[in-house]
């Protein structure tokens, strides 16, 4: 038996720009190692562009600015080191919600001040 057919066509796996635009403040924080047009180069976008919120970027370009982020600051460890200066309040709560497990752990994401004591009739709490 074939599995079903999808009706739409299927999509090369896509970030929220939000994403790649958290590692461009990343390298300006780092004291010029904003290099404008070799990550323009590694993404194909304009910095400005990717100033859209609604904007979806190709993985794959996403992948390459990473690349491109440890070779400019020389630090195999540039994702731990961003996630240092990444200001979470800067996402839209949808951004949070695609990046957590659970609406619940998005919520402490969210709003950090919210009680943590309540009680969850639910198998992963």
């Amino acid at each position: 038996m074939q599995p079903p057919q999808t009706e739409y066509p299927e999509s090369p796996p896509q970030v929220a720009a939000s994403s790649t635009l958290a590692l461009v403040h990343y390298l300006e924080t780092r004291g010029g190692l904003l290099d404008r047009v070799r990550v323009e180069q590694a993404t194909g976008l304009t910095l400005a562009t990717l100033k859209d919120p609604d904007l979806r970027v190709p993985a794959s370009a996403h992948y390459r600015l990473w690349e491109l982020a440890e070779q400019l600051t020389a630090d195999p460890g540039v994702g731990l080191h961003a996630g240092q200066v990444i200001d979470p309040s800067a996402w839209d709560w949808s951004a949070m919600c695609s990046s957590t497990a659970t609406l619940w752990r998005s919520r402490g994401a969210v709003c950090p001040a919210a009680p943590t004591d309540q009680r969850i009739s639910h198998p992963e709490f």
